[in-house]
């Protein structure tokens, strides 16, 4: 994997990065082309019907050898096997593909279903995208027609149209009943599709994942008040809010920051969280997910095991050299900030 490559959005959606001789290359993912001939950033579009959500839908999948996406994928399950991933991303319509890694420290093999495929790179290892199952990118190909016609095979058709006596009043009648019928048929159609998907996005918890603009997944107030106890365990505190330990969905132990109630609106709120979305470094701490919910404000993170870097700095076990480690990290860090990521951030604290 090279470094350059892993700028937020530096070839777009839907399309690979990867560095040689000559600098960084991009290259759209199989079954995608170029939006703009001048522009990379705007990524790659797919050339197939991307609505996987239809039940007359038939998919495959095709792997992508030595290539990953990273960011995005929202969701993670432990301890499974190839098959078991490949239908949970079938059961996600919104889901574009899965990586199926093995965790060495573990011993078990790990599912990611990608609901976005940006930040595309190569990489030591496979991802597996899905397609409709009548698509075969492989044989498109632009090619001229050479069909001849030869002059001494050409002949005329004899085309004899009749004209029909029946009642014209009987036809129209027809015609306007059937007009009138497909919009009825349409319409109870339509609503009885919203009534199915309203009920499955409020109470199957399988497809509570979604992409929501952010690039995280959205949790439920409820879910966040169970997982950390009834904000229980206190781990940290600042200006905005308390930090608390959690324990989510799959033993995952996470930290949630609960925000001091505020007049800000979702809409904000859903926008200052997208722009975190879209930061990715290693020296900044990863975030899960969020909670907009009434006045409830909460985000989700990864748990720091070794407690706040003030704790650490206070008690005298970090000797000069990891000091000095720590200060090039967060200079790294505000340095991705202010110079090399797309989306401009304030700091205020």
């Amino acid at each position: 994997m090279s470094r350059p490559c892993r700028i937020h959005g530096i070839c777009g959606p839907n399309s690979l990065c990867r560095v040689n001789h000559t600098g960084r290359r991009c290259t759209c993912a199989p079954g995608h082309e170029r939006v703009d001939r001048s522009d990379w950033s705007r990524g790659c579009k797919p050339i197939f019907n991307p609505d996987f959500c239809s039940n007359n839908t038939r998919v495959r999948f095709q792997k992508l050898a030595r290539a990953n996406f990273y960011g995005y994928y929202n969701l993670e399950f432990e301890n499974y096997t190839f098959e078991r991933c490949q239908r949970k991303c079938l059961e996600i319509c919104s889901c574009k593909g899965f990586q199926f890694r093995f965790i060495e420290d573990k011993g078990y093999f790990n599912c990611y279903p990608k609901l976005r495929l940006v930040n595309g790179y190569r990489a030591a290892g496979d991802i597996h995208l899905k397609f409709p199952q009548d698509s075969q990118f492989s044989s498109i190909r632009p090619e001229r027609s050479r069909l001849q016609c030869p002059a001494a095979n050409n002949y005329e058709l004899q085309r004899i149209y009749t004209r029909s006596n029946g009642d014209r009043l009987l036809k129209f009648l027809l015609i306007f009943a059937l007009v009138i019928g497909g919009i009825e048929t349409m319409a109870v159609l339509l609503v009885w599709l919203f009534v199915i998907r309203s009920r499955r996005d409020n109470g199957d918890d399988s497809k509570a994942y979604h992409l929501a603009a952010t690039g995280f997944r959205r949790y439920t107030y409820a879910e966040l008040k169970k997982a950390t106890r009834n904000f229980r365990e206190e781990i940290g505190r600042g200006a905005w809010g308390s930090v608390y330990k959690a324990v989510l969905p799959g033993e995952r132990v996470g930290a949630v920051k609960r925000l001091m109630e505020s007049n800000q609106g979702e809409a904000e709120f859903l926008a200052e969280v997208s722009t975190i979305g879209k930061l990715n470094h290693m020296n900044l701490i990863e975030t899960w997910g969020y909670c907009a919910e009434g006045k409830h404000r909460l985000l989700v993170y990864d748990y720091m095991e070794h407690g706040s870097l003030a704790d650490n700095l206070s008690n005298g076990k970090l000797d000069w050299r990891r000091r000095f480690d720590i200060a090039i990290g967060a200079a790294r860090g505000l340095a991705y900030l202010h110079e090399e990521c797309l989306e401009w951030v304030l700091h205020c604290d």
